[in-house]
């Protein structure tokens, strides 16, 4: 039963959209999405797939939940715990706050400015060609690089294939060779 319930759970959040930043915060001059910006993105498309989004305080704690309506299971929690020694108004903050920042990381919700800065900022300069990663010359010695790459796995750090793909180009022979020879996975 859960399987489905987290299969409706990832069509909800293939459904939620960047959530627009609507408020500004005058004391540090940037732009936030409020919790009622939020909520107003999110709650439609939780219900829609048979999910509630409850956001109790509970010993303290701020939290954020997720239920299943079919099987009333929680699939999901995220909670902070309040601070105390606060007044009435400092806690209603921190409350918003929490029930923010709970909410944006349960579900990890991505935010867009509505300012127009991303629509007006300046397109971004072309990627810049990766340089490919050659192991061997074509006599079947291995290069400079090869070697540099096997003293980095050696020394007991890790890397991974699509680590280095995000830097070099890699040829389908390359992928195979480090995949043999340095027991990249």
């Amino acid at each position: 039963m859960k399987k489905e319930a987290f299969k409706r759970l990832h069509k909800a959040m293939s459904q939620i959209k960047p959530i627009i930043k609507d408020k500004k915060n005058p004391h540090f001059k940037n732009t936030y999405a409020d919790i009622n910006a939020m909520i107003e993105v999110v709650k439609p498309i939780l219900l829609e797939n048979s999910l509630v989004l409850l956001q109790p305080i509970i010993q303290g704690n701020v939290c954020t939940q997720i239920y299943d309506v079919e099987s009333g299971e929680m699939l999901l929690e995220s909670s902070l715990e309040m601070t105390s020694g606060l007044n009435a108004q400092q806690k209603g903050s921190e409350i918003t706050y929490f029930r923010r920042y709970t909410l944006q990381s349960l579900l990890s919700l991505e935010a867009e400015d509505d300012d127009g800065t991303v629509a007006s900022a300046a397109p971004a300069a072309p990627a810049q060609e990766l340089p490919w990663l050659n192991l061997f010359d074509n006599k079947g010695k291995a290069l400079q690089a090869y070697t540099d790459l096997e003293a980095f796995i050696n020394s007991g750090k890790k890397t991974s294939l699509s680590t280095l793909k995000q830097k070099f180009k890699i040829s389908k022979d390359t992928e195979k060779q480090l995949k043999e020879k340095l027991n990249i996975l």
